[in-house]
């Protein structure tokens, strides 16, 4: 009960000091301490005691303030690291990730991409490709990456910039021509 207090009358004060308005305030610290009652209760249904309890409780706070915080500082995800070095990060499931990346230097290899019904889907699929157009070097079950089949297609034509085309199948084949 004390920390309940003490809690509600430091967002309280600090609130109406930087603010000016009790009343948006007030309400503000209602709504954050019974969110903040609600994952106690949450925790106390594993944990018994009451110590772990707000230990726990107080570490899923801060942890959640920093992710916020972090996302909120973070300008853009791509920094130039070399001459021709680009850092990605990237968060999944609150774990970060950073991944580095060489673009290709030159005329773009592919110029355009038709599906199975002469389509242009080049401005769908290139993103997809990656600044290699290798399509990330990506691998599902130990398998290399079949775009057909990822984007429900029978065949993919890709058209490139030697003149050349190369059709992808659905069942995995490449033809040359």
């Amino acid at each position: 009960m004390f920390t309940r207090i003490m809690i509600f009358l430091f967002l309280l004060s600090s609130g109406i000091y930087i603010t000016k308005k009790p009343g948006v305030i007030y309400r503000k610290c209602s709504k954050e301490i019974s969110r903040f009652n609600s994952l106690r209760t949450l925790i106390s249904t594993t944990e018994k005691r009451s110590g772990m309890v707000y230990w726990i409780s107080i570490k899923m706070i801060f942890k959640l303030s920093y992710n916020k915080l972090r996302c909120c500082f973070i300008t853009s995800p791509v920094k130039k690291v070399g001459n021709n070095t680009y850092e990605v990060s990237y968060e999944i499931n609150n774990i970060c990730y950073k991944m580095l990346v060489q673009p290709f230097r030159g005329p773009r290899p592919v110029m355009q991409i038709t599906d199975d019904n002469s389509n242009d889907i080049t401005e769908h699929i290139l993103p997809y490709m990656g600044p290699r157009y290798d399509w990330h070097c990506f691998r599902d079950n130990n398998t290399l990456f079949n775009p057909p089949s990822y984007f429900n297609h029978e065949y993919m034509t890709f058209e490139m910039s030697d003149c050349t085309t190369q059709t992808l199948h659905l069942n995995g084949d490449r033809t040359d021509s």
